[in-house]
């Protein structure tokens, strides 16, 4: 790990305590942000900073939503356009993942794959009244699920 100056190490905490971010101070003294990250970490930022700094924050906050917004808009439209294929294509990489061998059912505890197995079922004409649903819980940690059912 090289060291940096005493000198950009100064500039970085007092970049720090006029509100920038870590990008920017990053950017304004060529320093990677880790390392930038490490320098201002238990530098306490004036109140009057504060929601400068907090402002800088929503904004990713905000563009991550709207990317989640978007990636969901786009995923709606691509799936409301699925053919049988690709509903059987659906099937089968899920059975191959976490299908079982001696029945056809699967083992995992995500509730949207376990969601999109029934839906690709349900296109092919097999309703939920057809499932089995069995649900196990693993004694590994006995003593944690007593407690939990106990409490």
């Amino acid at each position: 790990m090289q060291r940096i100056s005493e000198a950009i190490e100064k500039q970085i905490i007092e970049l720090r305590k006029t509100g920038k971010s870590i990008p920017e101070i990053s950017q304004l003294t060529r320093v990677g942000r880790t390392t930038v990250q490490r320098y201002v970490l238990n530098i306490e930022i004036p109140n009057q900073y504060v929601d400068l700094l907090r402002e800088k924050q929503g904004g990713a906050k905000q563009r991550a939503e709207a990317l989640r917004f978007n990636t969901l808009t786009s995923a709606t439209l691509l799936l409301d356009n699925l053919s049988a294929r690709d509903y059987l294509m659906l099937l089968v990489g899920i059975y191959w993942g976490e299908g079982t061998k001696r029945d056809f059912g699967i083992i995992n505890s995500d509730p949207c794959l376990i969601q999109t197995f029934i839906v690709c079922l349900s296109h092919f004409g097999i309703g939920k009244e057809r499932l089995l649903v069995q649900s196990l819980i693993s004694l590994v940690g006995k003593d944690s699920y007593n407690k939990l059912l106990s409490g």
